[in-house]
C-alpha cells in the first residue's frame, strides 16, 4: 500500500509541477513555484494524514519522506528548466 502511495503521489506532484511550470511566464520564480507548490501541497497532506491516523511523532516520521519529496521536486523542476531552455534556444543553420 504504501508503494501504490508513493507512486500516486510522485504522479500528482509531477502533473503539478508540469501545470505550473506551463502556466507561469518565464522568470526566476517559475521554478520556485513548480517546486515549492507541490512540495507544501504534499507535506500538508502527509501531516494531515497523520493526525488523523494518530501518529505520535509526526514530525520524525514525515523527515525521510519530505527528503524524498524535495529532492524528487528540485531534479524535476530542474529537468523541466532545462528542457524549457534547449526547446527556446534559437537553432543556427550555417549557410554557404
Amino acid at each position: 500500500m504504501q508503494g501504490l502511495l508513493s507512486g500516486v503521489s510522485a504522479s500528482v506532484m509531477t502533473l503539478i509541477m508540469e501545470w505550473i511550470h506551463r502556466t507561469l511566464s518565464p522568470s526566476p520564480l517559475r521554478p520556485i513555484a513548480s517546486a515549492l507548490v507541490p512540495v507544501l501541497l504534499m507535506a500538508g497532506i502527509l501531516y494531515a494524514v497523520h493526525r488523523v491516523i494518530g501518529t505520535p511523532e509526526i514530525t520524525a516520521t514525515m523527515a525521510l519522506p519530505m527528503i524524498a519529496i524535495v529532492a524528487y521536486a528540485i531534479v524535476y523542476t530542474v529537468k523541466l528548466s532545462r528542457r524549457n531552455r534547449s526547446a527556446a534556444a534559437p537553432t543556427t543553420r550555417e549557410t554557404s
